[in-house]
């Protein structure tokens, strides 16, 4: 968010350690442009954090512009929002990813921001890289990370764990020595997949990239693949 902003207005709403912001964009609110700003409405889901945030950015479009209205990005402190107990799951509990809405709350036209086409309003590095490519990258990592705790978590059981009716555990059998192997020459693969397009993209920030998210798509396949295949190994090596 910081770069589409105005140093005045970003050090308002992230001057702050503690600031948090949720930010939503699956759903669509609408702003009414009005005098000085937007009158908002809309409600999303998925606001993680939100009992903890000191403020909400929701997406919105400008009704009636045309058939492809101006979508903004349209931020204010979260006590302009109301919050509503939807978030009832057997897991990712402690998110608290409830619905929250804005009703009518207006938005200065300086906390809003064209989504995803608006351009930096600061020079460095860091804040000119483009939306799409930070989230798609920031969202990949997470199944490389997984994929490598699941080779550690992997390992501590296979080391402890022997074969009925053996005493050699799982962790010394050629088969699994193997299948960790494979296992962690993806993990690298994926890795450094991942970290040479993010070199590339810093590298020709102004122009279009559309392999980036392609790239960290098949990143991301890694992790499932992973962990697949040595839940499969423990289970065969147990019954064998």
């Amino acid at each position: 968010m910081v770069p589409y902003l105005t140093e005045e207005v970003a050090r308002q709403f992230f001057g702050s350690r503690n600031a948090f912001m949720v930010t939503a964009t699956g759903a669509v609110g609408t702003a009414v442009p009005t005098e000085g700003g937007y009158r908002v409405t809309g409600r999303w889901p998925y606001g993680s954090g939100i009992h903890g945030a000191s403020s909400v950015a929701g997406l919105c479009a400008i009704p009636g512009e045309n058939e492809h209205p101006k979508q903004l990005m349209c931020l204010a402190p979260v006590g302009m929002a109301s919050v509503f107990d939807t978030w009832h799951v057997s897991g990712l509990r402690g998110t608290g990813s409830c619905d929250w809405t804005l009703e009518d709350v207006f938005v200065p036209e300086a906390h809003t921001f064209r989504f995803p086409d608006q351009r930096a309003m600061q020079p460095g590095l860091i804040y000119r890289m483009p939306v799409i490519s930070t989230f798609v990258w920031s969202v990949s990592v997470i199944p490389v990370a997984l994929a490598k705790a699941c080779i550690k978590a992997f390992l501590s059981v296979a080391c402890g764990r022997v074969r009925v009716g053996t005493s050699q555990p799982l962790g010394e059998r050629e088969t699994i020595q193997s299948e960790v192997g494979r296992a962690d020459a993806l993990l690298r693969a994926a890795r450094a997949l991942v970290c040479e397009k993010r070199r590339a993209v810093i590298r020709h920030l102004d122009a279009l990239n559309l392999g980036h998210p392609l790239v960290c798509r098949r990143a991301g396949n890694c992790s499932p693949r992973l962990e697949v295949a040595l839940i499969r190994s423990v289970g065969c090596e147990c019954c064998s």
